[in-house]
């Protein structure tokens, strides 16, 4: 009887893992899923590492070239804003003058002055 009770402790054992193994949950296949996602993971840091080794002196000459064509890029913004001050300096000496002009003339015969509408 002590025989027939250890068999029958073994047996339904053997099921119950038998049946986790494929119980609906599977919860160890999404422990397998996410341990392959890490080694997905890691394969590909592992590959980018080695990639951005390889071009490490293309990735330098790229930024080199960026940060000349921005230093270019800065220096027409500046010399366009000088030469927009520049107009606008000469503009406003040339009103002044005409605004100076008109008013050192004398005013026209039988000239009166009209008071605004409003």
């Amino acid at each position: 009887r002590a025989g027939q009770e250890a068999a029958a402790t073994i047996i339904q054992a053997v099921f119950r893992g038998w049946r986790m193994r494929r119980s609906e949950q599977l919860w160890w296949q999404g422990c397998k899923e996410v341990m392959r996602r890490r080694r997905v993971a890691g394969r590909a840091w592992s590959e980018h590492q080695a990639f951005m080794r390889a071009t490490y002196g293309l990735q330098e000459q790229l930024l080199a070239l960026v940060l000349s064509e921005a230093e270019a890029g800065a220096r027409a913004t500046r010399g366009i804003e000088a030469e927009r001050a520049g107009f606008e300096s000469a503009w406003m000496g040339w009103l002044r003058e005409q605004a100076h002009a008109a008013l050192a003339q004398p005013l026209p015969k039988g000239w009166l002055p009209h008071p605004h509408p409003e």
